[in-house]
């Protein structure tokens, strides 16, 4: 058997082992919690950036409708050619977050609008609109097409404001399972590394206990007066106590060989005083 250090060791490695194990799949779950969250909160600016550009189609109206009303093209050119890029920027920016081919789709569509009410506006309306003090029905035409392409730019976004939300719910129900999973098997392990280490505790008494337990034992019996010497410890095991026992035996053995010189010894003088 192995010595009581050993079984000391033994006990201690496993219990570190067990807080190593705890700890050790507590960090790997909060480091994919963490990276979860992570996704869930660049989905949730993606949604930010999706629906801001939904409005890019809009904005762009709103200088084709100050043009239209205050003919001041110069100011038009500037705000426009600002805007546009800041735009189309924009739209840039959601395909590049776009993760699934229909959400790239989409985003793609949508760039292909603004790009249909930026070549209606500069290769038709803005001509137009230089040649004519009033609006005419070509101007009026030109309008309700680009009209058109700036509900499919706000609708198109929609969508895939929508598909980024659905992604967001659905990482969300995700983080939380994990949360759940991860408390799971933090009590599950802890359970396990309790329950050995109830029984590591046990089983350590029990082999410390009993030789003890024994040698108490047989020094009370001695100390009565009434001790069998007779008696033997254990120690057939291989610890530190076996050792003990072994040479308490040897003890023993050597106090019943002098009582038993000293008895033989009394009796030959009772013998002797009987003779005389």
């Amino acid at each position: 058997m192995a010595s009581i250090k050993s079984k000391i060791i033994v006990n201690v490695v496993i219990i570190l082992l067990t807080i190593i194990g705890i700890v050790g799949m507590n960090y790997l779950s909060l480091k994919e919690m963490a990276q979860m969250q992570d996704v869930g909160a660049r989905r949730s600016q993606d949604t930010v950036d999706a629906k801001e550009a939904s409005m890019g189609g809009l904005a762009l109206y709103q200088i084709i409708a100050d043009a239209e009303v205050n003919r001041e093209f110069d100011v038009t050119a500037k705000d426009w050619a600002e805007k546009k890029t800041e735009v189309l920027k924009n739209v840039d920016v959601v395909i590049k977050a776009a993760d699934t081919p229909e959400e790239k789709k989409m985003a793609e569509e949508v760039k292909m609008y603004i790009q249909e009410i930026a070549n209606l506006f500069e290769g038709k309306m803005l001509p137009a609109l230089k040649e004519n003090d009033g609006m005419t029905a070509e101007i009026r035409e030109l309008d309700s097409k680009i009209d058109i392409q700036v509900n499919k730019v706000e609708t198109g976004m929609d969508k895939v404001v929508a598909s980024l939300q659905k992604e967001m719910k659905a990482s969300d129900v995700e983080f939380k399972d994990d949360v759940k999973s991860a408390i799971t098997k933090g009590l599950v392990i802890g359970l396990i590394g309790i329950l050995m280490q109830a029984g590591l505790a046990g089983w350590l008494l029990q082999t410390i206990l009993k030789p003890v337990d024994a040698l108490r034992l047989m020094l009370m019996d001695i100390s009565q007066g009434e001790g069998d010497l007779t008696k033997r410890l254990d120690d057939t095991t291989k610890d530190e106590l076996a050792e003990i026992s072994k040479y308490f035996n040897l003890f023993i053995e050597k106090l019943r060989g002098i009582i038993s010189n000293i008895a033989n010894t009394s009796n030959q003088g009772a013998a002797a005083s009987t003779q005389l």
